[in-house]
């Protein structure tokens, strides 16, 4: 993978298909990918400064916290900034997490 800025002299690697064909991809802040904790309302803001106007997102509820209740969903954004992730059920969501994933479109 090559930098949208271009190649640079260091190295750090983002995505990676392994021998198996296994998907790995980093979970740090501004990455594509990561777990979120609903909070009190059932709804929990991810700061990442990756997130544009076309970003698409892919929610997953996770173990390791109560099963939703409720439709997860991506409600807002703020390009360069964060976006919100909410649930249907609101507070009775409390605690579920919640894995994202951000994928942006490419020209045909």
């Amino acid at each position: 993978l090559t930098p949208l800025a271009g190649p640079i002299n260091g190295h750090r690697q983002a995505f990676l298909v392994d021998s198996e064909g296994v998907l790995h991809g980093r979970e740090t802040a501004n990455c594509f990918a990561g777990l979120a904790a609903l909070d009190a309302t059932g709804t929990v803001v991810v700061a990442n400064a990756r997130v544009t106007a076309t970003t698409k997102f892919n929610l997953t509820a996770q173990d390791g916290g109560p099963p939703p209740t409720g439709v997860i969903y991506q409600s807002t954004r703020v390009v360069g900034t964060s976006f919100t992730i909410k649930s249907a059920a609101g507070a009775a969501d409390t605690g579920v997490q919640v894995y994202y994933q951000l994928w942006e479109p490419t020209a045909p």
